[in-house]
């Protein structure tokens, strides 16, 4: 998380499960988010939310959490995404497929 209290962390085979981790000296597990194909986690600038997606190989799905209540807000799709991120404020999330890895279906998704 932005402050530096909890972590996420992506672990074991594939399908890889995602859990969340208070950052104190236990390292005590908050939240188990099961398995699913995904291998990213990306915190929003305030931590109010975060995203577990799978990007790269895997399908291009995106699921917003919210922290406080960890509960699903919304999942979308964007497939083939290459280059992702936060805005400044944590109101919108860029997902962008660029050339040159993909030289047709450019585009980008907010």
């Amino acid at each position: 998380s932005p402050d530096s209290t909890e972590y996420c962390a992506l672990f074991g085979f594939s399908p890889p499960r995602a859990a969340l981790f208070s950052a104190d000296k236990n390292n005590t597990l908050v939240h188990d988010f099961g398995e699913a194909a995904r291998n990213t986690c990306r915190w929003a600038p305030h931590g109010r939310s975060f995203i577990l997606a799978g990007f790269g190989n895997l399908g291009g799905e995106l699921s917003f959490w919210d922290r406080k209540t960890l509960r699903c807000l919304a999942t979308v799709d964007a497939h083939m995404t290459v280059a992702h991120e936060w805005a400044p404020d944590s109101r919108a999330f860029l997902t962008a497929i660029l050339w040159p890895r993909l030289r047709v279906d450019n585009g980008f998704k907010l």
